[in-house]
């Protein structure tokens, strides 16, 4: 994996699947934009608050439009994927989508790059965070992550727009399940664009853990975790390896 400022892995918006015309879809790959695209798109909403984030990083009452859409749009995303390519899509060949499922929800989150690359070691991380017009569902079947369905707005309407990325469904569900005995703490996705890196932020009280997830892990040379424990880092420590990366990122989409 290339970290450059080109989005890749679980930042490549790719194998999008959008409505064609209201009773058609069609599969197209198609590039994610570009992370400065993104991030403009990664607007306040005025009613959101940090304190209505739950365990799993979302609102505490998801929008009714976005798991309307994410229901919505499972069955018409699943039965367009064609069924010689269902590996590509995360699911076994030939095992149909029966017994499939939407896990809990997640808000991708964002921080501003300028945020990131002035970091202090005083700073709260929570307080940097922006939310974006992007929600993640795991997608299981049988209870095991299969894919990721993503809702976002297309046409100034939620949409279930993407589906995929079979790899960071089983990343996220399995650091999930891993610290799914913990108690009092929010799980809170963050994506950080110009580093092509997603981590996960451990709140508890005035405590903040971070835990890598495999493209961050990747991109920072923190190694694999391979079925063991992930090991959790503060945010000033992930911080201070993400800037160097952001900063290389962004002057190289200016040359």
């Amino acid at each position: 994996m290339r970290c450059s400022s080109r989005l890749r892995g679980p930042d490549r918006i790719g194998s999008l699947l959008q409505r064609i015309a209201i009773t058609l879809i069609a599969i197209v790959i198609a590039a994610a934009p570009a992370p400065a695209e993104e991030f403009d798109r990664a607007t306040s909403d005025p009613n959101f608050s940090l304190e209505k984030l739950n365990q799993f990083g979302f609102d505490s009452t998801v929008p009714e439009e976005v798991s309307k859409a994410a229901e919505e749009g499972l069955d018409p995303f699943l039965d367009a994927i064609p069924l010689d390519q269902m590996e590509r899509y995360g699911f076994m060949q030939g095992s149909g989508f029966a017994d499939v499922s939407l896990g809990n929800p997640y808000r991708v989150m964002t921080v501003d790059p300028q945020v990131i690359m002035n970091f202090d070691i005083n700073d709260d991380i929570r307080a940097k965070l922006l939310p974006t017009q992007l929600w993640v569902f795991p997608i299981l079947q049988n209870g095991e992550p299969r894919a990721i369905l993503t809702v976002g707005i297309l046409e100034n309407i939620w949409q279930a727009v993407a589906i995929g990325h079979a790899e960071f469904a089983r990343d996220l569900i399995g650091l999930e399940r891993t610290w799914s005995d913990e108690k009092d703490y929010t799980m809170t996705l963050v994506r950080i664009y110009q580093a092509t890196s997603d981590i996960l932020l451990l709140t508890n009280n005035d405590r903040i853990d971070v835990l890598p997830m495999e493209s961050a892990r990747v991109c920072m040379n923190l190694g694999s975790v391979d079925g063991g424990a992930p090991e959790l880092y503060s945010a000033s420590d992930i911080i201070e390896k993400l800037a160097p990366l952001v900063a290389k990122n962004i002057e190289m989409s200016q040359d």
